[in-house]
This record gives structure tokens, sequence and C-alpha cells, in this order.
């Protein structure tokens, strides 16, 4: 957990020790930088897990070294992303993408791990420049020594395994698998290329598919990444939530391969949810056999291939009332090619990692509930997601019939469906201002408390009606922010002041009083 704090001169060492103490960790579990000046540090605390943030912060309320201190909240920039290829993304449009990411682009779950996609396809390009930093590395093992480090039965898996090669993590160039991660995760607001549904991720590669045994090896290697971290406590391993493979068997039904659709099942149990693409053929699954998509688990989600102009079923793609879920964008769709290129990419092959990028978002979400889930029981939180997922639908009469939800992805409307679940959402605006009175010169925090998600705008006027200060505000998701505004624009002012926050729907207000001498 991670905290800004204030404190004497010359104290950082007997903190450490102070803290030590009075949370039973070690000094080295307890890491300060000097980030301002003398006396303004970052401080780390690598607490077990069962310790709450709560008790933690109890600690360094009772510290007397500690003037003051602030959780470190994670900086925000605006949702749109600057990559340049992004305006001709409009498959990320379609499903609400742009207002997600308002909310929240990926990266670490609330407890800090790095989240994780599995994409098991052909083959990849790990050098394309719109993928850079993003690739799954196995820090359990050390490259190049031609050792089984961590006794998994692959030599030198740093970046996955190639289920047909003696080299584990040497993957052939291939455009296939390098277009799907670029769906799920082509690094976002880089200004390069396009940006994936996750703008920050972390892909684990398996490659080199050819076969029903390549399917299984690989799936088995995804598990059992997400196994150790189970098992670890996230010290080993990779906390993945979701595992793409755009791909299949045609013509095949789960009694031809009940080890294969037994194997999801164990990727469920584990955490993980398998997403699979229909065939990109006008058939019914349901009656003409299609693997992994005909595979009876619940921790199975199978995906057709919608247009992104006329947001319908594309013709030449599966179809099954029984076996096929959803529909996402496959016909219109642009994605990351070998050699640092950007081009088309098509068919049900594109619409999976949509839905694979998105079940891996909602861990990303701020949200306590799920993230606890996923650590105390990973089966149950995989199914969570994706109840809510599918539960969400935009509804679409070219799916009705054909798919079991009859509708499209869309990104906004889970995120929204998890809003009350993961937080307390409050009634009605309210803004709290401390400390009230307040000393001229020092900075004013104002904690708002709001049920709406559209922008809001802070303003104070003095009491004569002059405008003092406005910003424009983000909705959080979870109806509580804070906000800091900044001292030195009340360090001329004193007397009686009115704050006032509006949205479209509701205005709160509240006052303020500043008093004294400046610092």
């Amino acid at each position: 957990m991670s905290f800004i704090v204030q404190i004497g001169a010359d104290q950082q060492s007997s903190l450490k020790q102070d803290l030590s103490q009075s949370m039973n960790l070690k000094e080295e579990d307890i890491l300060l930088k000097r980030i301002f000046e003398d006396d303004i540090f970052s401080l780390e605390i690598r607490a077990p897990q069962g310790m709450k943030k709560n008790t933690i912060e109890h600690r360094l309320h009772a510290n007397s070294k500690i003037r003051q201190f602030q959780s470190n909240l994670k900086s925000e920039w605006r949702r749109e992303p600057n990559d340049p290829e992004f305006s001709i993304q409009n498959n990320l449009k379609l499903i609400g993408l742009d207002e997600a990411w308002n909310f929240t682009t990926g990266g670490l779950s609330p407890s800090g791990h790095e989240i994780v996609v599995a994409v098991v396809d052909d083959g990849f390009d790990i050098n394309h420049e719109d993928i850079n930093g993003s690739i799954w590395v196995n820090k359990a093992e050390i490259p190049d020594n031609q050792i089984d480090d961590d006794d998994n039965g692959y030599i030198d898996d740093v970046i996955g395994i190639n289920t047909r090669s003696s080299n584990s993590g040497i993957h052939e160039l291939k455009s296939h698998g390098t277009s799907v991660m670029g769906i799920v995760g082509a690094k976002g607001d880089n200004n390069i290329g396009i940006a994936g549904v996750m703008w920050d991720v972390k892909i684990l590669l398996i490659s080199n598919i050819q076969f029903a045994d390549d399917i299984i090896e690989g799936f088995d290697y995804v598990r059992e990444q997400r196994q150790r971290f189970n098992e670890s406590g996230g010290r080993e391993g990779a906390y993945i939530v979701a595992n793409n493979y755009s791909g299949g068997i045609s013509e095949a039904f789960e009694e031809d391969q009940p080890i294969l659709c037994d194997i999801i099942n164990r990727l469920g149990d584990q955490g993980i949810l398998t997403v699979v693409s229909a065939p990109n053929k006008d058939v019914d699954i349901d009656v003409v056999g299609d693997l992994p998509a005909d595979c009876s688990s619940e921790y199975l989600i199978v995906v057709t291939n919608t247009t992104v102009a006329e947001d319908e079923k594309f013709s030449s793609s599966g179809f099954g009332s029984r076996n096929v879920d959803l529909g996402a964008p496959g016909r219109g769709v642009t994605s990351i090619r070998p050699d640092n290129a950007y081009e088309p990419f098509g068919g049900t092959s594109a619409a999976a990692p949509h839905v694979s990028g998105a079940v891996s978002l909602m861990y990303s979400l701020p949200c306590e509930f799920i993230d606890s889930l996923s650590i105390a029981d990973p089966a149950s939180a995989s199914l969570f997601i994706k109840d809510l997922i599918l539960s969400n639908t935009d509804q679409k009469s070219s799916l009705s019939g054909v798919t079991t939800t009859g509708g499209r992805l869309n990104v906004i409307n889970p995120i929204m469906a998890a809003r009350d679940l993961c937080f307390e959402i409050p009634e009605d605006m309210l803004i709290k201002v401390t400390p009230n009175p307040l000393l001229k010169g020092q900075p004013v925090d104002i904690e708002l408390e709001t049920p709406f998600l559209d922008q809001h705008t802070l303003s104070i006027y003095s009491m004569a009606g002059d405008l003092i200060y406005t910003e424009t505000l983000d909705a959080p998701i979870s109806g509580k922010a804070s906000i800091r505004v900044p001292e030195h624009l009340l360090n001329t002012h004193e007397g009686l002041f009115n704050i006032i926050v509006n949205t479209d729907e509701q205005t709160a207000t509240s006052r303020l009083v500043i008093t004294g001498i400046s610092r």
C-alpha cells in the first residue's frame, strides 16, 4: 500500500523502525523515498494480504513523527487516447469504451496485481512498437540458461511457450496472433498507432497452435500459472483472468474431445474465463459442432462477428442459440500487424479479443468486492464477471434467437451494473469542506458525494459574487471524490465564501470561512 507522508527532519530511519514494530513487519517491508524538499516522502508498506488498509492508517495516525499523510492516488489524464489511428477505431467507440475509459483503462487490480490476458494463437511480433512493455514476463525463469528454473516442464519460458518448439519461449512471427493481441492490449495514449481494449495489460503468449493437443497444452500452461498465483498469494505465477483462443476445430462436439472441454473447467476453477470465437461461416454450431465453442463449461464465452458499420451480425459468421453467447465487432476493425504495421483485421478472430479485453478491464475497476472475491474465490469471481458482461449487452435483432443473449458486447454497461454492487452510492449530492474555518494560505480539501455520472463543475465565490476558482470534474464511479483546491489560489482571500458543485441534475452548496494571516 502506498502513501505520501510529511515527517520531521532526520526522522526517516526512526520512522521505519517505529512502523515495522507497530505493524509487526520487517524494516525492508517499509520503503521511504524523498519526493519533495526534506520532509515529504512516498511511503510503501508491503503489508501481508490480511492486513486491512484502515489498520495501517490507524498506525500512521498514531505515529507522532508523521505530521500528515494521504493515500498515494493514481493521477489521471483524459480518456480519449492520443493514438493517431484511434479516430478510425469505431469498433471501440461502438462498444462504449470511450465512456468506460473514464473509469478505468486497465493495469493493476485494486490490490496491486498485474492483470494478465493469455492469448493462445499462431505466433506474434513481440517487438511491435505498440505492444512495447505489454508482454508478460515469467520472472521465475532465467533467460537463455537452458534450465527449467521454475520446474514447470519448460526451459527458458520467459515470455510464454511455443508448443511445438524445443525453444519454449521463442515465438514465430505471425500476423494473426499479432493482430489478436493488439485488440486486447495495444498501448493506449502512447501517441503511437492504435489503442487496445485495455491501455495497460500484460499479455501471456502461447503460440504455434495447430492441433487439439496444442490447445490443451497451451491452456494447461495458462492454468498452471494462475494456480501458482493463487497458491502463493500472488508471489508466483500470473494473475490471469482471461484466456483468448480465436480458433477452433470445425464439426466436432464435446463427446469427441472431452479432455479439451474439461480443461476449460480447470481453468475456470482457478479464476480464468476462456473466450473463443465461433466459425467464420454461416453455420449453426449447435447442429454442426465446433470446439471449443460447443463445450458445456460455464467458464466459457463464445463470440460471433458483428459489423461495425451496420452493427449487426455479419452474414459469414457462426451462430447457435445454445452455444454462442454474444456478438462483438469483427468486421471493420483495425489492429497491429508485424513490422510495426496497422491494417484491417476481421472475422470472429477479431471479435473474441474484444470480449477478453472487456473481461480483464472489469478486474481493474476500483471495486473491493470484485478484487476480494477474485482472491478468496477466483472461480466465483470469474462467473460474476461473465454474468455482468452477458447480462448487459446491447440487444440486436440480428443476434436474437441465434445467440444466448441476443446482444452485442457493451463495455460501459457492465461497469455501470457493477457500480451499485461495488459501492455505496449516495442518493443526493453532498459536499463537505475541511478544515473549516481555514487559515489563509492553507490548502482546502473538499469531499464530494454524488450519485451522478455526468461531469461536475466546482466553483468558489466570494460573498460579493466574485468567482475565485472553478474546476470541471469527471464523475467518480464510486460516488465519492476528494478535491484539493490549490493553496496559492486562496492566499490573498479572507472572509466567507460559497462553494457550489453543479451537474445538469442537481446543485450542492457549502460555505467556507478563511481567516488569519498567511504563512
